[in-house]
């Protein structure tokens, strides 16, 4: 049987007509797999993009938790100096992250951290820069009231930190080595709570809420070239709980010792062995003042006073002294309390009736005055190192006020200020 013409003809139409409807599909396939490739690879690219920024932002976290520890230089636990910076890489899978860390003041660093993810299917890296600002915030307050803080003349308050040859020489505060974190706060809503006047808090000030602060306060930068409040060291939402004070329990003391003792060649008045002691009525060292020795606390059933120029309240090596105001503490003249200059073995505290301490003249104090209802009042060329909770504070004339950080305990807490991505 013979196929006819038309037939063959139209068998080849059929198979030219799958060929061409073969070669569409295959196309059309083609085509959706270029697409779910490009697709899938622009994902990808995105996801590594988009990764870069966190990235970053860990090598901004490694600063930060660096930071927070406090090392007695930066260039450890593998960060290395790089001039006046410190810098760090830490490489993870396809990705690793350039960080540095610009120091600008004590309590100021700049952090520039680089995130870098590997291109899919290349073996180069693309990158995403963020630049974080961090400051350490005030985690304790040097200086705290119920109500107001006064402070007028040439009066300033800064800190130290005593246990730290960096900015303190035998544990006392020096002038070259002074730091801006002195917080001085009050939990009173007045206006203003805090007024320094023409004196100036170089660190930070805080009231109640409503409550608002007039003066001088800033960090060393913004002081030394000018005046007013910086942004960013004033708030308003300042709270702290403030409960009394009650002798210790039990509380068995020894009244007070044999007078004219002789230590190490030296006439005390007083020579204090570990214990508690007490006093009642009026109590005025003379002389050479007094020498505690081992642990000592003493409650004052009446008033305190060092008004002579010689006389001392002064702590043996490895001595402690509490001290319990039942009445006024008075201090002038050149008289000195805790000459050793470690301020954590210093405590005094003021009772209820304790409604007075004053210190005038050039006296010196290393101590922490924990007094909630005393007026605190210091004046002259007195210069104070410590800390004072107290019910109202006044500040005048050439005295300084330094607060050492070396009492407060806890970590140092930043916060970012900035964050942009270059």
């Amino acid at each position: 049987m013979k196929t006819s013409i038309s037939s063959v003809r139209q068998r080849g139409s059929v198979l030219v007509i799958t060929l061409v409807i073969a070669l569409l599909v295959g196309i059309v396939v083609a085509s959706l797999l270029f697409v779910a490739q490009q697709q899938n690879y622009l994902t990808a690219r995105s996801r590594a993009w988009c990764s870069e920024i966190p990235i970053a932002e860990a090598g901004i976290e490694e600063a930060l938790t660096h930071i927070t520890s406090r090392p007695v230089s930066l260039a450890q636990n593998g960060w290395t100096a790089s001039g006046t910076n410190y810098v760090k890489t830490r490489s993870f899978s396809n990705a690793y992250f350039h960080t540095t860390i610009i120091p600008t003041s004590a309590a100021t660093n700049t952090i520039i951290s680089v995130g870098f993810a590997r291109i899919p299917l290349q073996t180069n890296y693309s990158q995403r820069t963020v630049m974080a600002m961090v400051k350490q915030v005030q985690t304790d307050w040097g200086f705290v009231a119920k109500r107001t803080i006064v402070m007028s003349g040439t009066t300033y308050a800064d800190s130290y930190i005593s246990s730290d040859t960096n900015y303190s020489t035998a544990n006392r505060y020096d002038p070259s080595k002074r730091r801006d974190n002195c917080g001085m706060a009050s939990i009173s809503s007045l206006t203003p709570a805090i007024s320094t006047g023409s004196g100036k808090i170089y660190g930070n000030a805080a009231t109640g809420p409503g409550g608002t602060v007039t003066g001088n306060v800033g960090d060393g930068s913004w002081l030394f070239s000018g005046s007013g409040l910086q942004p960013g060291h004033v708030t308003d939402d300042f709270n702290m709980a403030i409960p009394d004070v009650t002798l210790p329990s039990p509380w068995k003391p020894w009244f007070a010792p044999v007078r004219n003792q002789m230590f190490n060649g030296v006439l005390y008045e007083y020579v204090l062995p570990s214990g508690d002691w007490q006093f009642n009525g009026s109590a005025s060292p003379r002389g050479n003042g007094w020498l505690v020795q081992g642990k000592v606390r003493i409650f004052f059933n009446g008033d305190f006073k060092m008004t002579s120029s010689g006389t001392a309240l002064t702590l043996a090596p490895g001595a402690t002294l509490e001290i319990y105001l039942g009445g006024n503490m008075d201090l002038t003249g050149q008289c000195v309390i805790n000459p050793t200059g470690i301020t954590g073995n210093c405590l005094i505290y003021g009772l209820n009736t304790c409604k007075s301490i004053k210190y005038a003249g050039s006296a010196e104090a290393y101590a922490r005055i924990y007094a909630p209802y005393a007026a605190v009042e210091i004046s002259g060329g007195f210069d104070f190192s410590g800390s004072v909770v107290s019910d109202t504070m006044k500040f005048s004339g050439r005295c300084a006020l330094h607060y050492d950080e070396a009492m407060h305990k806890g970590v140092p807490q930043f916060r970012v200020v900035s964050w942009e991505e270059l």
